[in-house]
């Protein structure tokens, strides 16, 4: 799994960074993380193809920062040719804003938009090899966040077993799958004589925007790397309380709650020019914070 930071400010963009977004990049599918305006040309920076890879995208809440980027990802989509449908997810409201952007001519997709409107908690998106689930955040409007899941991997193959038991060619791949096979001399091989237990996928929580919630740590619990917002420093605690916003203390507070193996902080509010303060502020309570980079991507590896 690839996860690429594509916008790191909150509300508006500075000359050196852009609006909300993740890409994530999954064995095939690309996913993204909220849509802020630029996030187009942030993937053509990226070297991503929308266009044949996007499978689907999920929004936090309809605050412009997090949402306008869709209009013109769609339209680019459009010109170039996209034929595939396209699964969008998001809160209530996000339905009427697609069409109004419809009868307003500005978005007019020549493919499918299939668009879930998010009401509560559960599951979200089953997709090949993944799934994702949503819960609700504490903002100043809707606002949900999401945890994105690989399947379970099988189980490493022990090959000298295999070709002890006289397991060839394709009757490996079967065992792999949970097929018992037979081999040639006519030996029944079971997938426990050679495929050791299921290894668990990688698991990734976005959260952004929100104050220190029990929705986000039930979203990071056991997390492989957790995406947090850190909009302000801890001097600034009371604003990030009053505009429904975490600082980056807080947000490693939630991480070490949750028992998360990496945090990642994102939104940072304009008023910061450099972002050294945050990382020693998240570290002081959870040492495995980082501060998020555009266009740097952060490869999870599978346990084991």
């Amino acid at each position: 799994m690839k996860v690429t930071p594509l916008g790191i400010s909150s509300g508006r963009p500075t000359l050196t960074r852009g609006l909300s977004s993740v890409a994530v990049q999954l064995d095939g599918p690309l996913v993204l993380l909220d849509c802020g305006e630029g996030t187009q040309w942030q993937l053509a920076r990226a070297s991503m193809r929308p266009t044949s890879k996007l499978e689907a995208v999920f929004i936090t809440h309809l605050h412009g920062d997090h949402l306008t980027g869709l209009p013109g990802l769609l339209g680019t989509m459009t010109l170039e040719g996209r034929s595939a449908p396209l699964f969008i997810a998001g809160p209530l409201g996000l339905r009427e804003y697609l069409e109004q952007m419809r009868k307003l001519a500005l978005v007019r997709p020549h493919f499918e938009l299939r668009i879930h409107e998010v009401e509560k908690p559960g599951l979200v998106y089953e997709g090949d090899g993944f799934r994702v689930l949503a819960d609700e955040l504490t903002h100043r409007v809707r606002t949900f966040g999401y945890r994105l899941e690989e399947h379970d991997r099988p189980g490493r193959f022990d090959a000298a077993r295999a070709d002890a038991l006289g397991v060839k060619g394709p009757l490996r791949m079967k065992l792999i799958h949970g097929e018992s096979v037979k081999t040639a001399e006519g030996r029944e091989v079971t997938p426990a004589e050679v495929v050791g237990p299921a290894r668990p996928g990688l698991k990734l929580a976005y959260c952004t925007d929100c104050v220190p919630c029990d929705g986000a740590v039930r979203l990071a619990t056991g997390a492989d790397l957790l995406v947090h917002e850190a909009t302000y420093l801890v001097g600034h605690v009371d604003e990030a309380k009053e505009r429904g916003h975490s600082t980056a203390a807080q947000a490693a507070e939630i991480a070490k709650r949750a028992g998360a193996k990496r945090l990642l902080l994102t939104h940072f509010s304009p008023r910061y020019e450099t972002l050294e303060a945050h990382l020693e502020e998240a570290r002081a309570v959870f040492t495995q914070s980082e501060v998020a980079v555009e266009l740097q991507a952060l490869e999870l590896v599978p346990p084991g």
